[in-house]
């Protein structure tokens, strides 16, 4: 969340929202290993027809262009960390995304299998997901132009203590170095 001091500023960061200039990028722990190294999800986004509480992707859905670039950072035997990296600004975007093309964030109930299925293995890596009592999605950083100076910014939010111990337990100590 960006908080504008002055109108000056507000002016400035909404121009930059609007013409794309802003970069975010998220942690996403997914199901599954599958999923490219790197590539970007495209598609038109609206509501669900069925449920209009929640958004889709699929074709016909919307007229709305959605656009997320993603990069894996880590695989583990059941699911992996990826960094993402949405283009467009859609409500739900990355979660509808990444559920929608086989990948559902872990813990998230509303878009996807939020967890291994029963019987999964290894055993400690699904109890580890297990724990993860929300989904395991992580607004990281933001990037843009300071709305006086214009210089390029960059704020960082470390990972929630939940967030950090789950990677912990998936990817050892130290997955930081990752």
């Amino acid at each position: 969340m960006l908080i504008a001091k002055t109108d000056q500023a507000h002016v400035e960061l909404s121009r930059q929202f609007a013409d794309r200039v802003v970069q975010k990028s998220y942690l996403a722990l997914v199901l599954g290993t599958r999923l490219p190294d790197k590539g970007s999800i495209k598609s038109t986004f609206g509501r669900r027809p069925s449920d209009r509480k929640q958004f889709t992707g699929r074709p016909g859905a919307g007229t709305r262009e959605a656009v997320t670039d993603y990069q894996v950072l880590a695989r583990a035997s059941l699911c992996s960390l990826v960094l993402v990296r949405p283009k467009t600004g859609r409500t739900h975007q990355i979660r509808v995304h990444l559920s929608e093309n086989g990948y559902p964030i872990v813990g998230d109930r509303v878009y996807g299998r939020a967890y291994p299925r029963m019987g999964s293995r290894p055993e400690d890596e699904v109890a580890s997901l297990r724990d993860m009592k929300r989904h395991a999605l992580h607004a990281w950083s933001i990037r843009f132009l300071h709305p006086v100076t214009g210089q390029p910014k960059t704020i960082v939010a470390p990972l929630p203590p939940d967030f950090r111990r789950l990677l912990a337990a998936i990817f050892g100590e130290d997955w930081e170095s990752i």
